[in-house]
């Protein structure tokens, strides 16, 4: 896998608030589902590399303590999606990444 954010450190993503992080996520997944309808699939993988890169910098800020496991799910159904590009499609995956910022917590306290 293609290493896509060289220049965005665990420090700058931490940076962002979580309803951006958050946000950031989703739009690769519709940038992803965009490729998949157009029938490009190697740029919906791509997108998916995107996404879990952005998930994987999520689950290190440690203000996501709380919702490791809901973003390691998200991250999990990305990768097999990944791995299976037609079976998951990636509007479901977009949804889920939502979920996390409508579970009724603070995503940015302070």
């Amino acid at each position: 896998m293609t290493l896509w954010h060289r220049t965005l450190s665990g420090e700058r993503w931490a940076t962002f608030s979580a309803s951006k992080q958050v946000l950031m996520i989703g739009t690769e997944l519709m940038r992803g589902q965009r490729w998949q309808e157009l029938g490009d699939d190697e740029e919906a993988r791509r997108s998916s590399e995107r996404a879990l890169e952005l998930i994987d910098l999520t689950v290190a800020d440690n203000r996501w303590r709380g919702k490791r496991v809901s973003l390691l799910r998200l991250r999990e159904s990305l990768a097999e999606a990944y791995l299976n590009p037609r079976e998951k499609p990636f509007r479901v995956l977009y949804e889920r990444s939502l979920e996390l910022a409508s579970t009724g917590h603070d995503l940015d306290p302070g």
